[in-house]
């Protein structure tokens, strides 16, 4: 008797998993995307890919600013690296910083310089003199330079810019009278 009913419990286990195994297939065999999964697919053309290249390139017209709004452009970038060489000295950074700020500041000074009149371009060169000065003063070793009056000369020159050469000082004056 127990023989009889061990040979029906692995009848009956078999069948359970039979009944599983099937059941596993008719529902995988339903889902398409795990049949999308396993079988393989061609790649797609690199060609068809949707990006058509453009034959008649568009011409735009060029940009056109007056001197006045290209000095302010510049006066404004002036006012940003004169800040940042500002902080820099104040917060004791390396010396190859302050030196890459203040050619920046140089450059923009030279913008201002091709948009202004000729009254102003004598002025910025004086004040170009001046930060060239202080660049000089700063291929000193460290200890023979002083960074107090360094910091005291460019904000002499920074005071000086802001009060002479401001484009609304500038506006009230005329326009600056740069090449177009």
């Amino acid at each position: 008797m127990r023989e009889k009913k061990m040979i029906e419990t692995t009848i009956w286990k078999k069948a359970v998993v039979w009944f599983c195994l099937c059941l596993f297939v008719i529902s995988a065999a339903g889902c398409e995307p795990l049949r999308k999964k396993f079988i393989r697919q061609k790649k797609k053309d690199k060609e068809n890919s949707g990006i058509q290249p453009i034959l008649d390139p568009i011409d735009y017209p060029a940009a056109t600013h007056s001197a006045m709004e290209r000095y302010q452009a510049q006066y404004s970038l002036w006012k940003v690296w004169d800040r940042e060489i500002l902080q820099a000295i104040h917060e004791k950074r390396s010396d190859k910083k302050i030196r890459s700020l203040l050619d920046q500041l140089l450059a923009q000074l030279d913008g201002m310089r091709a948009q202004a009149a000729p009254e102003q371009q004598g002025e910025i060169d004086g004040l170009r003199a001046a930060y060239l000065h202080v660049q000089a003063s700063l291929d000193k070793p460290a200890a023979l330079r002083n960074m107090y009056s360094l910091e005291k000369q460019l904000l002499a020159n920074s005071k000086k810019i802001r009060r002479d050469l401001n484009p609304k000082q500038l506006q009230k004056e005329g326009e600056p009278g740069g090449s177009d």
